[in-house]
C-alpha cells in the first residue's frame, strides 16, 4: 500500500504549482470570450437561468441524467458573477485551476515531489485540460473533486490522516456523489483498497470511515430514487447521430478537427508536447 517515495521527507516544489496554475489560468482566460456554446452547454445555461434555487433544482433534475449539485453551483455563480457566456465559463475554468494543486497533492503522495512537479507542468500545457476547462459542464468540477478525494484518502489509508485530510475527503467525496453517477466509482475503488488493507491486517480507522459512509448513505437514498426516474426518461435521438451519414460525419470530424488544429486533435507543437 505504500509508495517507495517518502512524501514527508521529499522536497516540495510549491512554486511549480503556482507556475503551472498561472500558465493554465492565462491560457483559459485568453479564450473564455470566444462564443461557441454547444448543445450540452446550452442545457446547463437554460437550467441555470432560473429565477431562484428551487426552480434551478427542478430544471436540473428534469433536463439532466445526473445529480444536481453542479447546476446549483452554476446557478449561484451566475447570480453573483453575471450571466454572460465568458462569466459562465469562468466557473469551470476555476475548477480546472483547482485541479492543478489537487494533482500535485495526489501525485506527490503516490510517487514523490519530482513526479508531482512534472504532473503539474503537464497540466499547464495539456490540450485536453484547456479544452474541457472552458466547457460549461461538470467535467472539471468532478475531476478536481476526484483528485482531492483520492489525495486525502491516501493519507487515511496509510494511517497518516490529519483532521484536514478527513474534512477534505468528506467534502470532496460528497461533492462527487452529488454531481455525477459514474464518479461513484471513485468511492468504490477506495473501498476496494480498504478491503485489501483489512485483509492484510493493516490498521485502518474504521470508525471514521463508517461515519462518513453513514452520512453518504442518507444523502444518496433520495438521489437513488431520482436516478431511477432520470434513467427512464427518453431524451430522444440527436439528429445525424445514426445512419450512414452519421457514421461518415463522426469519421470525417476527426480529420477536419485535426486539420484546423482543434485542441482535441492538435498539430501545434505545444499541444503535441502535452499529448506526448
Amino acid at each position: 500500500m505504500r509508495s517507495s517515495a517518502n512524501p514527508a521527507k521529499a522536497p516540495r516544489f510549491p512554486w511549480l504549482v503556482v507556475l503551472a496554475t498561472a500558465i493554465l489560468a492565462a491560457r483559459l482566460l485568453f479564450t473564455l470570450h470566444l462564443p461557441n456554446l454547444w448543445i450540452d452547454e446550452q442545457i446547463v445555461v437554460d437550467a441555470t437561468t432560473a429565477p431562484n434555487a428551487q426552480s434551478a433544482l427542478t430544471q436540473a433534475l428534469e433536463s439532466e441524467r445526473r445529480p444536481p449539485l453542479f447546476n446549483l453551483l452554476m446557478w449561484g455563480w451566475r447570480q453573483m458573477a453575471g450571466e454572460a457566456e465568458w462569466q459562465t465559463r469562468l466557473l469551470p475554468a476555476l475548477f480546472a485551476m483547482l485541479f492543478v494543486p489537487a494533482v500535485y497533492a495526489l501525485t506527490r503522495r503516490l510517487f514523490g515531489s519530482r513526479a508531482a512537479g512534472f504532473a503539474v507542468l503537464l497540466c499547464a500545457i495539456h490540450p485536453l485540460l484547456l479544452s474541457y476547462g472552458q466547457i460549461i459542464r461538470y467535467y472539471t468540477f468532478v475531476a478536481a473533486l476526484a483528485a482531492l478525494s483520492n489525495a486525502a484518502f491516501l493519507n487515511v489509508l496509510r494511517g497518516r490522516a490529519t483532521r484536514r485530510d478527513w474534512i477534505v475527503h468528506f467534502i470532496a467525496t460528497s461533492g462527487l456523489l452529488l454531481s455525477d453517477y459514474p464518479a461513484y466509482a471513485v468511492l468504490l475503488a477506495q473501498n476496494l483498497l480498504v478491503g485489501v488493507a483489512l485483509l492484510r491486517r493493516s490498521r485502518f480507522p474504521l470508525r471514521g470511515w463508517a461515519v462518513s459512509h453513514a452520512v453518504w448513505l442518507v444523502v444518496c437514498v433520495p438521489i437513488a430514487a431520482t436516478a431511477l426516474l432520470q434513467s427512464a426518461r427518453d431524451f430522444g435521438v440527436a439528429e445525424l447521430s445514426t445512419g450512414l451519414l452519421g457514421h461518415v460525419l463522426k469519421i470525417a470530424y476527426a480529420g477536419f478537427a485535426w486539420s484546423i488544429g482543434e485542441y482535441l486533435f492538435p498539430w501545434r507543437v505545444a499541444a503535441l508536447l502535452g499529448l506526448a
